[in-house]
């Protein structure tokens, strides 16, 4: 019997982005140390902080988030793939918007950071398009495929509300920022973890057989980040005290929802078919009930209005959630592509390794325990200005910034030489 060779000729267009986006994460990682402390007093609009900032949201998350729209959709809700070519028009000018944006903001130039952002807006509306011709032609058109919808489109108003900032229009202050950073966090982001989620884990766990209430808790969180942004506009202008009751009642939803959605999630997992869960998945876990903690705690400071507290919980939700998330998948989707690419179908398949073994044990490992312990040391700044510096020795203080982002790079270093080894196991692939 003759074996049946892939006809996959090219490797995943996923993986470009996904190493794309770490190159952007070493840069970001590098600047934690001149940050933190601007962060921790509460500064977040100096040049420095900004570039930070979006060089890790725009050049590191989002590009690897297009990379999984890319393979993600075609495969999960059995989609048309996307063509080959949208590759080599989205990435790169992905890419360079993203530079440019990003290096307007440390060298404070505001029509630098506008035409950066244009071109951003206007390449990411063209990917979208395509992803959605794919998306609208699925399959198996569940309601985690529906739930999608709703970010998608966040995070075109989260970048059209950046340029009208950036171009100094009408409207411009505190309102709008504060718009811009609601919608990107919580209704883009977080409301993207929460619908992918109930896609991701039960596949990397192959978890079957489980009774979850997701329709409920995607609605639920949807319709909590409403009422908040309802009763903020009451707030403004209208009776202040009706504005505060929406604000407090929308929390109060959310956090149903944040508890709704981990009682699904421990559902989902005690329905999984292999005892043990593999390492990637154990540190996706571990973000995922970070996310869930910094997004209940930065629901009751919104409620309550302890602005102070919202920079800690602000570094807690990107850094020791959001760039760990992508980090631990990043585990798992690498070494399935390509897998696809080079062995599946093929006679030498049987000699390929697990796909839970490409990726080298020790150096994902040591990549996510001294990312994590650079967490907790750039956390220590916070500690130390919310307990007013009490029993904290200066030159604690002085090293604990720079180490934070010096264990940080060196980690997503390690990791990135950890999923560029996967693209060697089986040498070049073979002519069919």
């Amino acid at each position: 019997m003759a074996f049946k060779t892939s006809t996959k000729k090219s490797l995943s267009a996923t993986v470009y982005y996904i190493l794309t986006a770490f190159l952007f994460i070493w840069v970001a990682l590098f600047q934690i140390g001149r940050v933190l402390p601007l962060w921790a007093k509460g500064i977040t609009t100096a040049p420095v902080s900004l570039f930070t900032i979006h060089f890790t949201i725009l050049g590191f998350m989002l590009t690897a988030a297009f990379g999984v729209m890319y393979q993600f959709i075609p495969i999960a809700f059995q989609a048309p793939p996307i063509g080959r070519h949208v590759l080599y028009w989205h990435l790169p000018i992905h890419a360079l918007a993203s530079v440019v944006l990003s290096v307007g903001f440390l060298r404070f130039q505001m029509q630098m950071v506008m035409i950066g952002g244009i071109f951003l807006l206007c390449n990411s509306i063209a990917y979208l398009t395509v992803v959605l011709q794919s998306y609208r032609k699925a399959r198996n058109q569940t309601f985690v495929h529906k739930g999608m919808l709703l970010p998608i489109v966040a995070v075109v108003v989260v970048m059209i509300f950046g340029i009208w900032m950036a171009a100094g229009l009408p409207g411009t202050g505190q309102a709008l920022l504060e718009a811009h950073i609601f919608l990107g966090a919580f209704v883009f982001w977080s409301g993207l973890v929460i619908v992918l989620s109930y896609k991701l884990i039960p596949m990397f766990t192959l978890s079957h057989g489980y009774k979850i209430s997701q329709k409920t808790t995607i609605f639920l969180y949807f319709f909590s980040l409403a009422l908040m942004m309802i009763g903020d506009i009451a707030f403004r202008t209208g009776p202040q005290f009706l504005g505060q009751v929406i604000i407090i009642l929308g929390a109060v939803l959310g956090i149903a929802a944040y508890i709704r959605f981990t009682v699904d999630i421990y559902k989902i997992l005690q329905a999984r078919k292999r005892k043990s869960i593999v390492l990637p998945i154990r540190y996706s876990l571990v973000s995922t009930g970070i996310l869930i903690l910094s997004g209940i705690l930065a629901f009751l400071m919104i409620a309550f209005q302890q602005a102070q507290f919202f920079y800690g919980i602000g570094y807690v939700m990107l850094f020791g959630g959001f760039v760990p998330l992508i980090f631990s998948y990043a585990q798992k989707i690498i070494p399935f592509l390509w897998y696809e690419y080079r062995f599946s179908h093929r006679p030498e398949r049987k000699q390929a390794p697990l796909m839970d073994d490409m990726v080298s044990h020790w150096r994902a490992k040591w990549s996510m325990n001294l990312y994590y312990l650079g967490v907790c040391i750039g956390l220590l700044h916070f500690f130390i200005r919310y307990g007013n510096g009490a029993y904290v020795p200066q030159w604690v203080d002085s090293i604990a910034d720079p180490l934070s982002g010096i264990l940080s790079m060196v980690a997503g270093v390690l990791l990135f030489s950890a999923l560029v080894r996967v693209l060697t196991i089986g040498g070049p692939r073979p002519k069919d």
